[in-house]
Order: structure tokens, then C-alpha cells, then sequence
């Protein structure tokens, strides 16, 4: 069931104080209940979390300062500074992934829910998609994009089993010369609901994460400047580095970047679902159908226009594919920037 998915994510999420209310799965009513008294106990931990990083943060930054390096690399005063900026962005995003959990707190059971009771709806009939290949154990290290990442892929199974219905309604015999109805599948009209039902939760979601995304994504972009930069200048300029040094900073390059992929992904997973959706609707054939049947496809096409289920932050950054070749692109451009005014400095 979608509740084994999300029970691992909500398991880790929970421990680090990310999903203020602890929920409990009705079987029987497909729906996830609030135990009230829990919003005290998660606030108190949640709080407790955030201090024991800043404490350790700030510790963090006072050795980084004040005790030597024996790397001419690491000693240099800009190189902590940007390390300082870097570990500063990353406690902001921490902050603001928090608060906004608190805040949105509600949404979270809404939006589950609302997926939950959807999908539910979908297992009364038959070809729903098969939960196999969905697993999240390979990104649980990503506790926050972990779970929006997992949210989004059961966004797409809702997607993938309305795509299905929509293809049991053209489904032609042998000769192809008629279009052979099932029992017991959904009318267009059903799958529309059911439809807005996913843009619904999709909404839910883009209020959600988008202020934890937005500064995650900064945070991802920075640091890949940042371990580039460093990397350069001491290839380069000082042309003084070893071996593990190298490893360490292309390892946390390489990590920015996989955070940016799985948020690139699972946007482009939701964006392509949508439109096979799409086409599943223009592919019905209307022959041997009166007009109301015409009309409810195009009504269905024109939802899809208006209606379309993509994460957008801020009407303004597309979490699709297009995400990671702008970093790639807006990176490489900044980096050959700051490259550029380096030369003229040293010279």
C-alpha cells in the first residue's frame, strides 16, 4: 500500500522533529488521524534539534577560526569565510525547513490524505500501478528532499493509475472496428475528479516545500561555486593539493549536485505523467459516441491546460529538468566570473 511507501520517510522524518503531529493509518477508513497531545512533545523536540546543531554550529565555526590549519588551503582567510557563508545558508535552510513544518502542519495530514483517499478510490477497479519499483531507501540520507521526493512519487502512482484508466476507455477488439467498453471502469468524468483530487494535493505540496526547496537549492548552488572555486585555486594558482583533498571537495560537488537531481527528477517523473495523460485523452477515439462524451474529453484536455500538475516555487523556478541544466549552466558561468576577476587580481 502507499502507507508502506511513506512509513519508512515518516519514521525518519519523525525522529528529527519534521512532521510536527504523530498520525495514525486507519485501515479500514484509508485515512491518516492526528493524536493531538503529540504537537507538544514533537514542538519541544523539534526546538531541542535545532538548538543542539546551532550550538555545535557555532563551536564548529569558532575552531575553524581560531586553531591553525596545517593545509595552505583550508588556512586561507577567504576559504573559511565561504565555508562559514556555506555552513550559515545551510542553518537557515535547516531553520526555515522547520518552522515552515509547524506552519504548515495541517497541509501535511491534507495532503496525505487526500492521496490516500484517491488512490483508494482507483484500487476499487482493476490495472492501478504496481508498487514494486517505488522504493526509498536509497535516498534516505536526504532526510527533508527524501520526503519530498517520496510525496511527489506517490503523486506520480496516482498519475501512472489514472493514465491506465484512461486507456481502458479505448481499448478496441481484434478487428478494431468498435470500441469494446469494460465493466467496472471509470467514466472520464470520474477520472477528471480524480484528476483535480491530485491537483489538490500537488498544490498542497508546492506550499509546502517551497521555502525549504528555495533555500536548499541556493544552498546546493553556492556550495558547488564555492568547492569548484577552491578546487581551481589550488590546482591552478597554488598548485598545492593532495589527493584527498581533491576526493573531499569533488565528493561534496558531486553531493549538491544529486540533491539537485532528485528534485529534477521527480519533477520531470510528475511532468511527463501529465502529459501522457494528455495524449491518453486524445488518443480516445469518439467514433460511435454521442456529443456529451466529445465534450467531457475536451472539458478533461482544457482542466489539464489550466490545471497542470508541475512544481513550480514561486511561479518562478520549475522543479522539472530544466532545473539541473540551469544550475549546470548558471554555475559554470558564475564560476568562469569569479575565475576571471581572480586572474586580474594575481596580476
Amino acid at each position: 500500500s502507499l502507507n508502506d511507501i511513506f512509513k519508512p520517510i515518516y519514521s525518519v522524518i519523525t525522529i528529527l522533529g519534521l512532521f510536527p503531529y504523530s498520525v495514525k493509518y486507519q485501515v479500514n477508513k484509508h485515512k491518516y488521524t492526528i493524536l493531538r497531545k503529540s504537537i507538544y512533545f514533537n514542538s519541544i523536540y523539534g526546538v531541542s534539534v535545532v538548538l543542539t546543531i546551532f550550538v555545535f554550529l557555532v563551536l564548529h565555526i569558532r575552531e575553524v577560526f581560531f586553531t591553525s590549519d596545517s593545509s595552505p588551503i583550508t588556512d586561507v582567510l577567504l576559504t573559511k569565510i565561504n565555508y562559514v557563508i556555506e555552513l550559515t545558508i545551510l542553518m537557515i535552510f535547516i531553520i526555515v525547513t522547520y518552522v515552515n513544518a509547524f506552519i504548515n502542519r495541517h497541509k501535511y495530514i491534507k495532503m496525505l490524505n487526500t492521496i490516500m483517499s484517491t488512490y483508494h478510490d482507483l484500487l476499487k477497479h482493476k490495472n492501478v500501478t504496481d508498487l514494486k519499483p517505488y522504493n526509498s531507501v536509497q535516498t534516505i540520507q536526504f532526510v527533508m528532499i527524501l520526503f519530498y521526493y517520496v510525496t511527489i512519487m506517490l503523486l506520480v502512482i496516482l498519475l501512472s493509475s489514472l493514465e491506465k484508466q484512461i486507456t481502458e476507455l479505448h481499448k478496441t477488439n481484434e478487428d478494431k472496428c468498435f470500441v469494446q467498453m469494460k465493466t467496472q471502469t471509470f467514466t472520464v468524468r470520474q477520472i477528471e475528479l480524480l484528476y483535480t483530487k491530485a491537483y489538490e494535493a500537488k498544490t498542497d505540496i508546492n506550499i509546502i516545500f517551497q521555502y525549504p526547496l528555495l533555500v536548499c537549492i541556493f544552498e546546493c548552488f553556492y556550495g558547488i561555486v564555492n568547492e569548484a572555486l577552491i578546487l581551481y585555486q589550488s590546482l591552478f594558482v597554488e598548485k598545492c593539493i593532495t589527493v584527498y583533498e581533491i576526493f573531499t571537495f569533488s565528493f561534496w560537488i558531486i553531493f549538491h549536485l544529486l540533491k539537485i537531481f532528485l528534485l529534477a527528477s521527480s519533477g520531470h517523473a510528475l511532468k511527463i505523467k501529465v502529459r501522457k495523460i494528455g495524449l491518453a485523452l486524445l488518443d480516445i477515439p469518439t467514433e460511435g459516441h454521442d456529443v456529451r462524451w466529445h465534450m467531457e474529453i475536451q472539458h478533461f484536455l482544457r482542466v489539464i491546460s489550466y490545471k497542470n500538475i508541475v512544481i513550480v516555487l514561486f511561479d518562478s523556478i520549475s522543479l522539472d529538468a530544466s532545473l539541473m541544466y540551469n544550475t549546470l549552466c548558471s554555475a559554470s558561468l558564475f564560476l568562469i566570473i569569479l575565475v576571471q576577476i581572480d586572474r586580474t587580481i594575481i596580476k
